[in-house]
């Protein structure tokens, strides 16, 4: 599943490398227990212009007890975020 997912990712990223001549686009997958924080390090050590990320949304007793990965970016990062929501039933 996790291999799937990030063949997936790299699949969009040279679609929107296409699409947008002259953009620079990069994926890259972290180890990190933290997510939140990983995406930080990655981003701060690649001099990153902006962060996107995606997240389902969930509030709630949900947030509280598992924390928010976007939400810890978008509080923490030093660049621009782009947080694209899903509905926490999608199947993307």
């Amino acid at each position: 599943m996790f291999l799937r997912a990030a063949r997936r990712c790299r699949e969009l990223i040279v679609v929107i490398a296409i699409l947008h001549d002259g953009l620079s686009v990069r994926s890259e997958v972290g180890i990190a227990n933290d997510v939140g924080m990983e995406l930080l390090r990655i981003a701060e050590h690649n001099h990153v212009e902006l962060i996107v990320i995606a997240t389902h949304g969930v509030t709630g007793w949900n947030n509280f007890v598992f924390g928010s990965v976007a939400e810890k970016v978008v509080r923490q990062a030093n660049v621009p975020v782009l947080v694209l929501r899903f509905p926490p039933d999608s199947k993307r």
